[in-house]
Parts: C-alpha cells; sequence; structure tokens
C-alpha cells in the first residue's frame, strides 16, 4: 500500500468527517425548529377554540411539520451510517470534451453539500456503475439524457470502518489479495450486511438487469445470489424512487430466514424492509375458508417417511410440468363447451335465443365464467328495458337471471372441473378430497381451476417480486404466481438443493410459464460473499 495513498485519503476521509458532522448539526437545529413549531400549533389548538376551517388547517400544518421532522430524521439515519464508512471507492472520470477530472467518492448513500456538489455519490446511481464495470481507461454510463463517455484515469478502493481508515488501494481487474484478506477476517454477519465494495461486473449486472420481465438466478450455495438479489432490491427501489416503494415489493419464500435477511439488511441500505409471505399462506387467504390444506411441510415429511406409497406417487405425479400441461390444456377445451344452453328462452315475456346466450358468452371469454354470467345477466336485462314486456312485466332481479343462466353450465364449479380433469388422465386413483381437507399436492391446481371458473383478486398493487429458493417449487405453483402476480419477479435457488424431488425442471418448464424471461448463472463459489 502506497504511504502517499494513504496520508492523501487519510486527509480527504477527515475532510468529509468534519462535513458530515457539521450536516448532522445542521439538521439537529432543524429539527428541534420544527419541534417548536409543531408545539406552537398543538398548544393553540388546544388554548384557542378555532372555527372548523381554521382547525382543519392547524391539522394539516401539524400534519406537513410533522412528515418534514420524519424525513430530517431519516436524513440524520443516513448520515450517522456514512460517518461510520462514508465511502468504499474512488473512480476519477475525464468526461469526453472536458478538461477537468471529477473525483466520484462511491458509497452506501449520496452525501450533497449546500452548494448542490455532491461530495459522495449512491452506488446505485448511474454514474458509480462505472466502478463495477469498468477498469482504466475509456469508459461509459447511461444517464437521464443518454450515454455518457469518458476515461477513468484512476480507480481506487477503501476500507473504511468507524471513520478509520484501514487500506486505500490504487484497484485493478483482480481483487487484490490484501483486500481479500481483509475481508475474509471479518465476522459472516458483517460480510452478509452488504457486498457493494466488492461487487464484481457480472454481478453489478446481474443488479442492474431492468430489460427482463422475469429474471432467473440460477446460483450454487456460496455463489452470492441472496446477496445479489438483496442489491438488486435495493437498486431498483432507488432507481424507481417515486414510482416504486418497499410496499409495493413482495418476497416469497418457503420460509422466513430469506425475509428475514432482506428486511434486516435493506435498512442498511437505506430502504425500508419489504412485504413477506410463503406460498403456503397465499394459498390460505385464497382458498375458501371452510377448506382446510395441508402445508407443504407436511408434505415434504410424508415423502420422506413414505416414499413408495401412493401419496408419494400423487406428489410426483402432480409436481410434473406434464401435469400442469394438461391441466391447462383441459381448461382450455373446455372453456369452448362450458356453457351449452340448449334452447331459446324467455324471462320477463321476452325471447332470449340460444345463439344470443352462447355468443354474448363466450365473447367474454378473457374474463372467468362467473364474471361472463354476471356480464350475459346485465346485457339480458338491458334487452329486457328496452322491449315492450317492460312495460306490462316486473323485470326479474340480476341474481334470478344468473341462477338461470347456471343450469346452461357443464361445470357448476371448480372443484367438480378439477376433480373431473383428475379423473380423466388417471382413472385407476381417484382425488383424495376427503373431510373437506386438500393434500397440499392438490392445493394449487385447484387455484388455478378456481381462476379459472370464480376469478381470483391478483395483487396489481406489487410491482415486484422475488422468489426465493425457486428449484422447490413445482410448475403449477408457478403458473399460478404468475396469474396472481402480473408484475416484474426475480426468482433464485440452486437445483442441486431441491428438498421436494419432483419439483421444477429448468429444462422443460420455467421458460414456457415465463415470457420474456432472462436466465443467469453463477457457478462459482465466491468466498468473499460468504
Amino acid at each position: 500500500m502506497s504511504s502517499d495513498i494513504f496520508h492523501e485519503e487519510g486527509i480527504r476521509l477527515k475532510e468529509m468527517i468534519q462535513r458530515l458532522e457539521k450536516e448532522k448539526d445542521d439538521i439537529h437545529l432543524k429539527i428541534e425548529g420544527h419541534n417548536e413549531d409543531y408545539d406552537d400549533l398543538k398548544h393553540y389548538l388546544s388554548e384557542f377554540t378555532a372555527d372548523p376551517m381554521e382547525m382543519y388547517q392547524n391539522y394539516r400544518s401539524m400534519t406537513n411539520v410533522s412528515k418534514t421532522i420524519n424525513f430530517y430524521f431519516n436524513q440524520i439515519n443516513k448520515i450517522q451510517k456514512l460517518l461510520e464508512a462514508p465511502y468504499f471507492g474512488r473512480i476519477d472520470f475525464l468526461f469526453e470534451d472536458d478538461v477537468d477530472v471529477e473525483e466520484v467518492y462511491i458509497g452506501k448513500f449520496s452525501f450533497t453539500d449546500q452548494d448542490n456538489d455532491i461530495l459522495i455519490y449512491d452506488w446505485r446511481a448511474p454514474i458509480s456503475s462505472m466502478y463495477y464495470e469498468y477498469e482504466l481507461g475509456q469508459a461509459s454510463y447511461d444517464s437521464k439524457i443518454g450515454k455518457i463517455y469518458g476515461e477513468i484515469t484512476r480507480k481506487r478502493q477503501f476500507k473504511i470502518k468507524d471513520q478509520h481508515l484501514y487500506y486505500a488501494l490504487e484497484s485493478s481487474i483482480n481483487i487484490h489479495d490484501e483486500v481479500l484478506q481483509k475481508e475474509l477476517s471479518t465476522t459472516s454477519d458483517d460480510r452478509m450486511k452488504t457486498i457493494i465494495s466488492t461487487i464484481q461486473k457480472e454481478q453489478n449486472s446481474i443488479v442492474r438487469n431492468e430489460s427482463a420481465h422475469t429474471l432467473i438466478i440460477q446460483g450454487v450455495a456460496g455463489s452470492g445470489k441472496s446477496a445479489i438479489a438483496l442489491h438488486r432490491i435495493a437498486y431498483l427501489l432507488y432507481k424507481h424512487k417515486g414510482t416504486l416503494s418497499s410496499d409495493q415489493i413482495t418476497i416469497i419464500s418457503p420460509n422466513k430466514i430469506f425475509a428475514d435477511f432482506i428486511s434486516n439488511v435493506l435498512p442498511e441500505l437505506g430502504e425500508e424492509p419489504v412485504h413477506e409471505q410463503t406460498f403456503d399462506e397465499i394459498a390460505i387467504n385464497l382458498l375458501p375458508k371452510s377448506l382446510k390444506i395441508e402445508t407443504s411441510y407436511e408434505q415434504t415429511k410424508k415423502i420422506i417417511e413414505e416414499p413408495h406409497s401412493n401419496y408419494t406417487y400423487r406428489v410426483k405425479l402432480k409436481s410434473t410440468f406434464t401435469f400442469f400441461r394438461q391441466l391447462s390444456k383441459y381448461v382450455n377445451e373446455i372453456d369452448s363447451t362450458i356453457f351449452q344452453p340448449d334452447q331459446d328462452i324467455y324471462i320477463a315475456d321476452t325471447l332470449i335465443t340460444r345463439n344470443y346466450l352462447t355468443s354474448r358468452f363466450y365473447s367474454y371469454h378473457k374474463l372467468p365464467v362467473k364474471q361472463r354470467l354476471d356480464e350475459l345477466a346485465n346485457d339480458i336485462l338491458d334487452v329486457i328495458q328496452t322491449s315492450k314486456a317492460a312495460e306490462i312485466k316486473r323485470i326479474p332481479s340480476k341474481k334470478d337471471v344468473i341462477k338461470k343462466l347456471r343450469t346452461f353450465l357443464i361445470f357448476k364449479d371448480a372443484q367438480s372441473i378439477y376433480i373431473n380433469f383428475y379423473n380423466e388422465i388417471n382413472p385407476t386413483d381417484t382425488l383424495n378430497w376427503h373431510k373437506n381437507k386438500l393434500e397440499y399436492q392438490d392445493v394449487f391446481p385447484y387455484l388455478y381451476c378456481i381462476h379459472y371458473f370464480d376469478g381470483i383478486q391478483t395483487f396489481e398493487s406489487v410491482k415486484h417480486v422475488i422468489i426465493d429458493e425457486m428449484q422447490d417449487y413445482s410448475p403449477i405453483q408457478y403458473a399460478v404466481i404468475n396469474k396472481l402476480f402480473h408484475c416484474k419477479k426475480t426468482i433464485l435457488g440452486d437445483f442441486g438443493q431441491m428438498i421436494n424431488p419432483f419439483s421444477l425442471n429448468l429444462g422443460d418448464s420455467i421458460s414456457t410459464i415465463f415470457t420474456k424471461m432472462e436466465f443467469v448463472e453463477l457457478k462459482k463459489k465466491l468466498s468473499i460473499l460468504l
């Protein structure tokens, strides 16, 4: 390590800490001022009788002051984290057609002085991407105004902890042995907090990938896939601030371990924790409350204890891509015949022809069956309203019209569809639906049928889904998730660590279920990310 570099960066660090301390003090003064304003407004409301409009204006003022105070507290929290370690990297960038080199220091968060000069760039900022993508020489990054070109003339890597500079090294293509040794000497918990200082080019492209509607990350144990997914969430929240918030992101995992990890680390990266749920929880919330269902844990336990039982055979059958394809094909086929009026009908002395019923029902083919009946009933009532019969006859209720239309359905509910389907593909086995309890391998096929017949409320408020341990889910589970969540997805796991030996087969199914998907594979164990 060059003593000149260490000395130079040590001085720079002290100056930065002084600026951060001053900024923290200034914000504390602002908070004190706003607290006084809040107390004055509160006192006024308690001491004086005001007219309703004046009270409303005061309440609004108190709410705005409270929001401002919370904003400043969040700023204090970020500055406190920056004070511990303001930055971890630096690049000197000479913009094309310019003569001045800009020193770009990169940290967890951005820090701007009172003149709006950026002293520290957030690691997720567009210009910071060059730290991960390039070494010395020609470089570029994407900005709001287009591609920015230039040259990286210097690149350094730092280790700062508790305001102490441990090392400052000129960077090269490979991580310096000295850096690696120092990183590996930290505790495992510290290493997992953030990897932003050691993200490599391949990982950076995964973190910042926005082209894929569904991004599949296959990674061996220790490849850093969980940490990469975490930083991908943080990057997307930063990049789309204003249109994407933490409450619009959902993590789906078989257990709370990954979700807890995400929730604990996201605040380290300046973001709020995100919502979490399991496949079991999704199913419980969507299925009829009267129906008891087996859990995925109970299924796994039975597979292990009874590997050659009929139960295990059923799990194996219903976990295949063939089973999903058969169910999908069956539902598509019955859709053309599920509604069969056998004659013209009269409602309130108004003739409703068989052809009219059929054509109107199938014109709503994109809707679930029950919603089609609802729309068809509306159409029929409109016809009656405009007929002469409406003048002398009582117009029936919509409920009565739907009741009549239901008599023309071949299948009366989602349960009968699924039972009939299973009997067709496997006549030697009966669907185990006894005592109002459903085996776990039937839960998602049944939900698939419910989605077709009854309709299921989709999660339109969710804008990004992260699915962990992808190897433990079946094709039919993914098909249902795809119908429930129309947003972008990040899916990660390791097909070498399946708990359910009959679950998803990557090659022949996942690419069929998810369109516009990209697949990346992390084959190496990266000790620095363990």
